[in-house]
């Protein structure tokens, strides 16, 4: 059998198909997942109510504001001003017009 019989002969996939089997097998070779999830359902759908896993990059202590956290709460407003700065391009960009 040559290579256009094998071509011919072969049933055609859809992009979607492709596509979907490629990412598919990319996740599967790049992630490392482990862990357990508790979903309960709710209103047809699956929603997920609790996890663990032991290699989770989650740290409480950098995603608490309580006592005896970790993360640098000074840093805040750093972040608040370059995160609000496109408003206020935006705003300027207003007033000149």
């Amino acid at each position: 059998m040559d290579a256009e019989e094998t071509a011919r002969d072969r049933p055609r996939r859809t992009r979607a198909a492709v596509t979907r089997d490629s990412a598919l097998a990319f996740a599967e070779a790049t992630q490392n997942v482990g862990g357990d999830l508790t979903t309960t359902p709710h209103g047809g759908r699956a929603v997920a109510t609790g996890r663990r896993s032991d290699p989770s990059l989650y740290d409480f202590g950098l995603a608490t504001y309580d006592t005896g956290d970790t993360s640098d709460q000074s840093l805040s407003k750093g972040f608040i001003e370059i995160f609000g700065l496109s408003g206020k391009i935006a705003a300027k960009r207003e007033q000149t017009r």
